[in-house]
């Protein structure tokens, strides 16, 4: 359904809500079965079909990491030397400069260099408890 669609519905809603005032004042927004529930609606529906400004002021949240993208550099160089892994990388230093990748396939190379050190679940406890 689209923003207008969205408005034009919620315009609708809200005149049966103003009408239903009109005819029984003793009992306003009840008759009709439109309740005080649905007015806000109506209300609130109009507000949301701004679409860019609900998107805009709806809280954020991270919602999910991958665990490998937590491996600290120093991780990297530790769990590679116990588990025997060659990384390309000869300094703590080089893997911090890694990280100011520009692209997408930096990233993902800085990732898969990362991940092929986690071997054991040894490495996935001790990377998570740092």
């Amino acid at each position: 359904m689209n923003e207008h669609e969205l408005r034009r519905q919620a315009k609708h809603r809200l005149a049966i809500v103003r009408h239903a005032e009109e005819v029984d004042a003793t009992e306003p927004a009840t008759t009709a079965s439109v309740g005080r529930a649905d007015k806000v609606a109506c209300n609130t529906l109009i507000r949301m079909t701004d679409l860019a400004s609900f998107i805009r002021e709806v809280p954020k949240a991270e919602l999910h990491l991958h665990i490998e993208g937590t491996l600290e550099p120093e991780q990297m160089f530790a769990f590679g030397k116990r588990n025997k892994v060659d990384i390309p990388f000869k300094s703590v230093d080089e893997v911090k400069a890694a990280y100011a990748f520009s692209n997408l396939q930096d990233f993902l190379d800085i990732c898969y260099q990362g991940a092929s050190v986690l071997m054991t679940e040894e490495d996935f406890k001790d990377m998570a408890l740092a």
